[in-house]
């Protein structure tokens, strides 16, 4: 799985299931269990590893899945790279620490608000 060296796997991870299999849509446990493998397939292989296990099924990918999975590894390896940089975690930093000075004006200005 990509990340970073601060990254956390399990986060990373349950990112990947969540979007395979959101919290909102029930399913039975063969079909939660069938799309937990493919969220591990995905974050140790990446699109590429799905289209191989469905050739070892006997479903051959065509030409043009064989050349958007590489292309999806790319982006995905691409984008790690990126992630780990000095001025990306700075610009990150920058961002949350704007964030959490926009929120705490809001509250001043608002107060507290109990339900």
């Amino acid at each position: 799985m990509l990340q970073s060296e601060e990254g956390n796997v399990n986060e990373a991870f349950n990112n990947v299931l969540w979007r395979i299999a959101p919290k909102t849509n029930y399913s039975g446990l063969p079909t939660l269990e069938l799309r937990t493998h493919l969220a591990v397939l995905q974050c140790n292989e990446g699109a590429s590893g799905i289209l191989r296990v469905l050739g070892d099924m006997g479903i051959e990918a065509g030409r043009h899945a064989m050349i958007e999975a590489r292309a999806l590894n790319r982006k995905r390896v691409y984008d790690a790279e990126q992630r780990v940089k000095p001025t990306s975690k700075r610009a990150r930093y920058k961002r949350k620490k704007d964030r959490r000075k926009q929120e705490d004006k809001q509250l001043q200005k608002e107060g507290v608000a109990y339900a």
